[in-house]
C-alpha cells in the first residue's frame, strides 16, 4: 500500500528537523537571530519520524503473517537503515577528521556510533544517530510481535505497562531513571509514539479514512503543539514529550490520511512532495555536516562579505535539499536496490 502523502509527511519531517538545525548557522550571523526562535520546535519533526515509522514498519510485520519471514523482515529493516547510514557516517567522519565544524570525536564511541548503539543524543559521532538506534529497537519490537502470531495483545499489555511503569516514576521518583542501566532505553516512552502509528494503521485498515479523520488530526496536532509550547519539561523529559510533541505527531498522520482520503484526484504538488520525502533519510543524516560545514564558511567568512555569506546562511538549507535528493537517486537508492537484489538472489 503505498500512500504519496506520507511520502509528503515525510519530507515535513525532516525539513523541520533541518530548519531546526540550521539554527547552528544563523547563529554566526548577527541579521538572523531572530529567525532562530521560529524554529525552535522543528525536534518535532523526529516525533513524527517515529510515528510514522510505526505506521509503515507496521505494514512490513504484518507481510509476516502472509509468509514474510522474521529473518526476512529483519534483513530488509536493517539493510535499509545501516546501508543509509553507513556512507554518510564515512564521509562525516572525514569531515571531522578535516577540522571543519566543532564536533569533538571521542574515540571510545567510534562502534557504538557505528553500530547504531548508543541512543544518546551527544554520544553519537553523528548526532542525529540516536533515533535510528530507537529505530532499529521500535522494529526488534514489532518483528517479535507479529512472530508471536498475537502481535495486538502483546503490544497493548506492553504499551500499558509502559505508560504504568512511567506514571509510577514520574509520581514516587520524580521522573529519575535508574542511570547506568539499559532501561532508559528498553523502556522509553518513545516506544509509545511508534506504537500509536502502528494504532493508527489498524485504524486505517478497518474503517478507512475520511473528513473526521482530518478534524481529529487538526485537533490533536494543535493540541499537541499547545501542551509542548507551554511546558519546559516537554522538549527534554522523555514522557512529556511523547505526550505533546509526540501528540503533534499522531495528530499529522491522522490529517495527512484525512486528506488523502478526500483526495479524488492527487494534486499535483503531491508528486514533487512524495519525491522529496523519498529523500528524506539522506537529508535528515546528511543536513547536520553540510550545516557545520556551513556555519564554519559563515564563520571564516563574515568579517569579508557579510551580505553573501547572509543569503549563503538563508540558501544553506536550500542547498541541503538538493545534496540529499542527488545522494538518494546516485548513492542511497541504487545501494539499496542493490542489496535487495542480491538479498532475492541468495
Amino acid at each position: 500500500m503505498y500512500l504519496p502523502v506520507l511520502q509528503v509527511l515525510r519530507a515535513v519531517a525532516a525539513l523541520l528537523v533541518l530548519l531546526f538545525h540550521a539554527r547552528l548557522a544563523m547563529a554566526q550571523h548577527p541579521d538572523l537571530q531572530s529567525l532562530r526562535a521560529v524554529f525552535q520546535y522543528g525536534f518535532v519533526g523526529v516525533d513524527i519520524f517515529f510515528v510514522l515509522s510505526g505506521f509503515v514498519v507496521g505494514m512490513s510485520a504484518q507481510a509476516m503473517l502472509q509468509g514474510l519471514s522474521l529473518k526476512n523482515f529483519a534483513y530488509r529493516r536493517m539493510g535499509r537503515i545501516y546501508l543509509g547510514y553507513w556512507p554518510i557516517f564515512a564521509c562525516a567522519v572525514l569531515v571531522w577528521h578535516s577540522g571543519t565544524g566543532a564536533v569533538k570525536l571521542n574515540y571510545a564511541q567510534f562502534w557504538p556510533s557505528l553500530l547504531l548503539l548508543e541512543p544518546h543524543l551527544y554520544s553519537n559521532w553523528l548526532i542525529v544517530a540516536w533515533s535510528l538506534t530507537y529505530e532499529l529497537y521500535f522494529y526488534a519490537l514489532i518483528g517479535l510481535a507479529h512472530y508471536s502470531g498475537r502481535p495486538k495483545t502483546l503490544i497493548a499489555f506492553f504499551c500499558t505497562g509502559l505508560l504504568c511503569l512511567h506514571l509510577y516514576w514520574h509520581q514516587q521518583m520524580g521522573g529519575t531513571y535508574i542511570h547506568g542501566t539499559p532501561w532508559p532505553f528498553v523502556l522509553s516512552p518513545f516506544c509509545l509514539s511508534f506504537f500509536a502509528g502502528y494504532a493508527v494503521l489498524l485504524c486505517y485498515q478497518s474503517h478507512g479514512a475520511n473528513f473526521s479523520w482530518c478534524i481529529l488530526g487538526l485537533g490533536m496536532l494543535i493540541f499537541g503543539a499547545y501542551l509542548g509550547m507551554n511546558c519546559a519539561l516537554c522538549a527534554d523529559v522523555p514522557l512529556y514529550r511523547v505526550g505533546s510533541f509526540g501528540l503533534c505527531g499522531v495528530g499529522a498522520l491522522i490529517l495527512a490520511l484525512g486528506l488523502q482520503g478526500l483526495w479524488k484526484s492527487a494534486p499535483a504538488w503531491l508528486a514533487a512532495g512524495a519525491a522529496l520525502g523519498d529523500s528524506s533519510y539522506s537529508l535528515y543524516l546528511w543536513h547536520t555536516v553540510l550545516l557545520q560545514i556551513g556555519a564554519y564558511l559563515i564563520g571564516q567568512c563574515l568579517p569579508q562579505a557579510r551580505t553573501t555569506m547572509l543569503l549563503f546562511a538563508l540558501l544553506l538549507p536550500v542547498l541541503c535539499v538538493l545534496w540529499a535528493t542527488v545522494w538518494f537517486r546516485y548513492v542511497e537508492w541504487p545501494l539499496y536496490k542493490k542489496f535487495l537484489s542480491y538479498f532475492a538472489t541468495n
